[in-house]
């Protein structure tokens, strides 16, 4: 809920809820409503999973309802008061208030447990009192069994990471109709190995990832896939409708170590629905899990100047040129306005509803919600470019339309050769697990 401008992070709400811990016998949790910049401090609420989410305050209540959300309400170190809290009782909570610790109710009763000693120089904002835990005898905690391949039975355990999806029309947005997906596209996305934003500008949205495409596997008639992913990467999936376009993608991020079985119900489901138990499995838990298939010959980082820079230029430009119709010397830059991306970052562009949003919008994503791509689709075009061109043009906008495959060598990658991201994957084994 960054900036507060999509249907689904209205302002008002907290940029990012921290420091969460489990109410004692109860459903819900205390919270730090903190700021998405600054500091890990703002306001405290309670947290119930249980109710429905609207999308907005429904399933929030504030305990200090005197102190504004940082960022999203307020700016200024004056709204930053309270954090780390530990909750006593449903009612009383330990926390810290600006250097000082307090106990504090839900009524509004405050008292000062523990105060900073003050330096000559005034209070060091760095060095506030955190984390309280009160010296008491609690339950031992349950044992909980090992679900991954770690510890003692490292060596000899099964090492596959698996994935499956019980039905991905299971969505709390529908899926549109005549577009009926065909495959789930894996994607891997690459953390940033310098410390500077947007330095290199990956793509044409700020704070934008490269992506690996690792690959894609069948849905089954009623809905499911099931998969094996390559463990220790950050994934994310897209659903493809028959022409290879994203149907579906994610916004946020998945993630399995080695040995690991995650199932989800379905893309996007409804946050308070489980799965309910049928009489038999899906059709994809039933078989073998899928492993991935190259969509588009080779698994490598998605690149502009590598994979779609030749395909415009060979298919395209002299035909535009010659009609003096669309951009002319489709190089990267130009291509922006005929493009689909997300932004981040602090740019006026991620204001605009099309290219900002904490979530995608099934049916207006990627490759089919793009100038390009709707272009592709014609008579006229699926003449003059091939199948399998086409498709690779479709994998780079649905992957976010990117520049750059990686975060160095940029004058290499502007002449098309390849080059590898410097963390999390093994050039030799792209589909390795990531050590």
């Amino acid at each position: 809920h960054r900036f507060g401008r999509c249907p689904d992070a209205p302002s008002g709400l907290p940029m990012t809820e921290m420091h969460i811990r489990a109410l004692p016998d109860s459903h819900r949790y205390v919270l730090t409503a903190a700021p998405h910049h600054g500091e890990t401090f703002g306001s405290l609420c309670v947290l119930d999973l249980r109710l429905a989410d609207d999308g907005h305050m429904s399933q929030l209540r504030r305990v200090t309802p005197y102190v504004p959300f940082p960022e999203s309400e307020s700016a200024g170190r004056s709204q930053y008061p309270y954090g780390t809290a530990w909750p006593v009782s449903g009612d009383v909570f330990l926390c810290n208030r600006w250097e000082d610790l307090v106990v504090l109710d839900r009524f509004g009763n405050e008292e000062l447990v523990c105060e900073r000693e003050l330096l000559p120089m005034g209070y060091d904002p760095r060095l506030r009192l955190t984390h309280p835990k009160p010296l008491r005898a609690r339950p031992k905690p349950p044992v909980i069994p090992q679900r991954t391949a770690q510890g003692a039975e490292y060596a000899s355990a099964d090492m596959r990471a698996l994935i499956g999806v019980v039905n991905v029309r299971v969505s709390d947005q529908p899926l549109p109709a005549g577009r009926a997906p065909k495959r789930l596209r894996v994607l891997q996305v690459i953390p940033k190995s310098d410390a500077w934003m947007d330095k290199p500008l990956i793509g044409y949205g700020q704070e934008n990832t490269p992506r690996i495409a690792l690959g894609t596997v069948p849905l089954e008639a009623d809905g499911s896939v099931y998969f094996e992913a390559p463990a220790g990467k950050q994934l994310i999936f897209q659903l493809l409708d028959e022409n290879g376009m994203a149907i579906q993608t994610m916004r946020s991020a998945a993630f399995v170590h080695p040995g690991e079985r995650l199932t989800c119900l379905g893309c996007h489901e409804p946050k308070n629905e489980s799965y309910a138990a049928a009489k038999s499995q899906p059709l994809a838990f039933r078989r073998a899990a899928s492993k991935l298939e190259a969509e588009c010959g080779a698994v490598e980082p998605v690149s502009f100047h590598r994979q779609v820079k030749p395909i415009l230029q060979n298919r395209c430009v002299a035909c535009h040129l010659a009609e003096k119709k669309g951009p002319q010397k489709m190089g990267y830059e130009e291509m922006r306005g005929y493009s689909f991306y997300f932004g981040g970052g602090f740019s006026g562009k991620v204001m605009q509803p099309v290219h900002g949003g904490s979530r995608s919008i099934p049916g207006r994503c990627g490759a089919a919600a793009s100038r390009i791509g709707q272009a592709l689709l014609t008579a006229g075009h699926r003449a003059a470019v091939p199948e399998a061109e086409r498709r690779r043009v479709f994998l780079w906008l649905d992957a976010n339309a990117p520049q750059y495959g990686a975060y160095h060598d940029t004058a290499a990658q502007e002449r098309g050769e390849l080059v590898w991201p410097l963390l999390d994957v093994d050039p030799l084994h792209p589909l390795a697990n990531a050590e």
